[in-house]
């Protein structure tokens, strides 16, 4: 296995520097005397699902929405934070996300207080986002080192894709040698060409990830267009938060295997 350098240094920026306190908001608290009503109010017009609730200024526990009515206090209503409930503020990104697959959201212990909440709606903020395409990045790295410990070249592949996509490449190719760039064919090949090629077209990896022709051909369209709304700065409305689990989660396994040389490229 051959692993480049610039898969390192990426690996390093997105996996060892992004973490769930990046992602957390502050957790808003409420003593635990105040009135439910009121409470409520505020929660709906702030559009907060779920509040703490402090005594002595500490957070002791929460409060959702839905479970609240006009009559009494929030300490009524009120739920405690145990150990299901909570994330460490230095849990990585895709560890966060496995437990957002469980749950909809987690309180984040910072310097021993609850004093931060992550949900769902937070893989739209602009620091998940760049962990996602940091995330695809490395992928792709990976896809391009797999071709070339493949020995693939202009000539290996014109079997193994159609004639429009092989001519793009060779557009870009000459566009960049005319510059003086460094690069070699394989680089100039689009990501959707990289995974039609190692997914789609190769039964062994296809075997080693337990995935059908349909299957890949699915996450192939949904990879790019997840690389695609992010690099263009628009939301992935079209994924919902299971769609969007299972893209990262391959690609999170993907790697993983990879890199524990668990993965079966071979030609075939």
């Amino acid at each position: 296995m051959s692993i480049t350098t610039s898969y390192q240094d990426l690996n390093n920026i997105f996996n060892h520097n992004i973490r769930a306190k990046d992602l957390a908001e502050f957790l808003v608290s409420f003593d635990y005397d105040q009135p439910a009503k009121s409470v409520k109010e505020v929660m709906k017009g702030k559009g907060f699902s779920v509040v703490g609730v402090r005594k002595y200024g500490d957070v002791i526990g929460f409060v959702n929405v839905d479970e609240l009515n006009n009559n009494g206090f929030i300490t009524d209503y009120m739920e405690e934070i145990n150990y299901e409930n909570v994330i460490s503020e230095n849990e990585g990104i895709m560890e966060t996300l496995n437990k957002l697959k469980k749950n909809e959201y987690y309180f984040v212990k910072i310097l021993n207080h609850y004093g931060g909440i992550i949900t769902r709606s937070d893989i739209k903020k602009i620091t998940f986002r760049l962990w996602v395409y940091g995330t695809i990045s490395i992928f792709e790295i990976l896809l391009l080192d797999i071709l070339r410990l493949q020995n693939h070249d202009e000539n290996t592949i014109t079997e193994l894709l159609s004639e429009n996509r092989i001519n793009a490449g060779k557009r870009i190719f000459e566009l960049r040698k005319n510059k003086d760039e460094f690069i070699d064919f394989l680089e100039c090949l689009q990501l959707v060409d990289k995974l039609t090629i190692c997914l789609l077209r190769n039964k062994s990896i296809l075997a080693n990830l337990n995935l059908s022709g349909r299957e890949a051909q699915s996450l192939i369209h949904d990879i790019e267009y997840l690389r695609n709304q992010i690099s263009h700065g628009n939301d992935y409305e079209k994924l919902d938060f299971d769609e969007f689990y299972k893209i990262l989660k391959f690609i999170h396994n993907f790697i993983e295997k990879f890199e524990n040389n668990e993965l079966d490229y071979k030609l075939n």
